[in-house]
């Protein structure tokens, strides 16, 4: 059985290749940056991970890369800016400080060349168009959502059986 046209033994080393070129970064953007001074995360590949290019697990101390997203805009630069993005995350928490988006984040980050955010990945298209049985308003929906919602105009913003939304049409 081959998975993405690959045998699985090829993906093993694709995906060692890639999570030794992540372990190496963090090495590099922390010696480089931080003197060394920020203990090495677990680092980790995800493949479920679809709407960022990598967070970081304060708690369990992991480093986590998104490999969709690193497929679609590339292993060398852009991995380069997320792993400097995370380690500053982690950099702030070993210091006892906040470690969101915050005014201390975003000195660092330019700094040392880090982008704030992350590009945006394309959503995936709608599925489904559902109808409200009463006023024939539309509703696309990525998901299944049928017999969970009615139209907010006819039942005035909550729930109300009476406007639960129909499947007018499937559209993939």
């Amino acid at each position: 059985m081959t998975h993405l046209g690959k045998e699985p033994h090829e993906e093993l080393i694709m995906t060692d290749a890639r999570l030794k070129k992540v372990e190496r970064l963090f090495d590099s953007v922390n010696r480089e940056h931080f003197h060394g001074e920020i203990k090495r995360p677990i680092c980790r590949l995800s493949n479920r991970m679809k709407s960022r290019a990598g967070q970081v697990n304060l708690i369990r101390w992991e480093m986590i890369i998104s490999v969709p997203y690193h497929d679609r805009y590339g292993w060398d630069g852009e991995l380069e800016n997320t792993t400097k993005h995370e380690v500053i995350h982690l950099f702030l928490r070993q210091k006892r400080k906040p470690s969101g988006h915050n005014k201390r984040f975003k000195e660092i980050a330019n700094r040392i060349g880090a982008p704030y955010y992350c590009k945006a990945m394309p959503k995936r298209p709608y599925r489904y168009i559902f109808e409200c049985p009463n006023c024939k308003r539309e509703y696309k929906a990525r998901k299944w959502i049928g017999g969970r919602y009615s139209c907010g105009k006819c039942s005035d913003g909550r729930f109300d059986r009476n406007y639960v939304l129909t499947l007018k049409e499937r559209l993939s």
